[in-house]
């Protein structure tokens, strides 16, 4: 009788917090999508790819108008993106790995105002393979780096990591690009890539694409995993990272992780004690500048200027001739 009285209770306290938060219209749903859910669509810049989602297309060469103005976009034969002219790997001897997604691939600037770009001028024997893609959450971004080959070792394996990466890992389709991604779960530790199986029940997915109380909750834990790096949000994104990690150790590399502000300027605490707790090296503005710099975004929420890449460039260059690696 007293697990009824207080089922009964959970369960009316919960509906009247629903009935409240439609009302005032506040914490929408956050549907995520499964494996198995939508089918790929053709799409002009980017090709479906099995391992990574997606890429650029190989061997494009257009003009995207937008944020910037006409910015022209030129990819290799793998669909990383590159510059016109630029010289052949064989003449600078050190390999690097840029990995992240629109921000560090260079999303409203030019190649040459790329962060790759200014990394290989500020370093001449070194050769930056960028292969961030827009949209990459963190765990495409893993994927990539590993795809890419930790053999023979990189010289130095730089991970660009903005807050919204982590978000992107927990579903399986980009609606904007309309294509699949991959997807993963953590099993005893373990992580495990998910397929059409691993779809939800449906009174799990009309809470997931009805309930405000449930898009409560799903902030939250967003919200602890970004300040404290605790909760589901956090955990499949730790593992994935301490993958990377450990492989690249494994390799005989080394990993500099380089946080890239949201536009409020936050610290991005989960972040920072990882880095901490593995002894990971952490290029993170917002605990070098505690104002954030004007000009570094398009405005109101755009992505890096030609101005923010060379603030993210300094950084990380800043980083490099104090580590000793002798570029």
């Amino acid at each position: 009788m007293r697990l009824t009285l207080l089922a009964s209770a959970v369960l009316g306290t919960v509906l009247g917090a629903e009935v409240v938060l439609w009302a005032v219209d506040a914490y929408p749903p956050m549907p995520r999508s499964y494996p198995g859910d939508h089918g790929n669509r053709e799409h002009p810049t980017f090709v479906a790819d099995a391992v990574l989602g997606w890429r650029t297309r190989p061997n494009l060469d257009i003009v995207l108008h937008g944020e910037g103005g006409a910015v022209p976009v030129l990819a290799d034969a793998s669909g990383r993106r590159t510059g016109r002219g630029r010289a052949k790997s064989a003449t600078r001897p050190h390999r690097v790995l840029l990995g992240g997604d629109s921000f560090i691939w260079g999303a409203g600037v030019a190649f040459e105002d790329s962060l790759a770009a200014r990394l290989e001028r500020r370093f001449p024997t070194l050769h930056v393979e960028n292969v961030a893609q827009p949209g990459y959450g963190l765990d495409q971004a893993v994927l990539a780096i590993e795809h890419a080959g930790l053999q023979p070792a990189p010289a130095l394996v730089v991970l660009g990591i903005y807050p919204n990466n982590l978000g992107r890992s927990l579903t399986a389709y980009r609606a904007d690009l309309g294509i699949n991604k991959p997807t993963f779960r953590l099993d005893g530790g373990d992580l495990v890539q998910l397929t059409p199986d691993d779809r939800p029940t449906a009174l799990f997915r009309w809470c997931e694409t009805h309930s405000r109380v449930w898009g409560l909750w799903r902030r939250a834990q967003r919200r602890v995993g970004f300040e404290h790096g605790v909760g589901p949000w956090w955990k499949v994104n730790e593992a994935l990272l301490e993958r990377l990690r450990t492989r690249i150790a494994a390799a005989g590399s080394r990993l500099v992780l380089v946080h890239v502000p949201l536009h409020a300027w936050r610290s991005f605490g989960g972040l920072v004690e990882y880095a901490k707790r593995h002894g990971v090296p952490l290029v993170d503005p917002v605990q070098m500048d505690r104002q954030k710099p004007a000009g570094l975004y398009f405005e109101p929420a755009g992505h890096l200027t030609p101005k923010g890449h060379e603030y993210l460039a300094d950084k990380v260059v800043a980083w490099i001739e104090r580590s000793g690696l002798g570029f």
